[in-house]
């Protein structure tokens, strides 16, 4: 009989990024980026305000790089 496997990750480290992008000229942008966010691995949440111009990103610093998040913010805000 197998009882299967659980997999716990116990070296988790979240952590919460606050960033401020100039740039953003519409909800559109906002959401360009959050969706963006939530596509890296290790990213657990991700919310963009477009009038603060402010993502607020919780990650897990195991799984993922504070300079991949800043990265991937910059490169998604779509030209107008």
């Amino acid at each position: 009989m197998n009882n299967g496997t659980l997999n716990i990750n116990l070296t988790s480290e979240l952590r919460e990024l606050k960033l401020k992008i100039d740039g953003m000229t519409c909800e559109s942008c906002a959401e360009a980026i959050r969706e963006s966010l939530l596509q890296i691995k290790g990213v657990v949440s991700a919310k963009v305000s477009f009038a603060k111009g402010e993502p607020i990103v919780i990650y897990d610093l195991a799984l993922t790089s504070l300079q991949e998040i800043i990265g991937m913010s910059l490169s998604h805000i779509p030209p107008h």
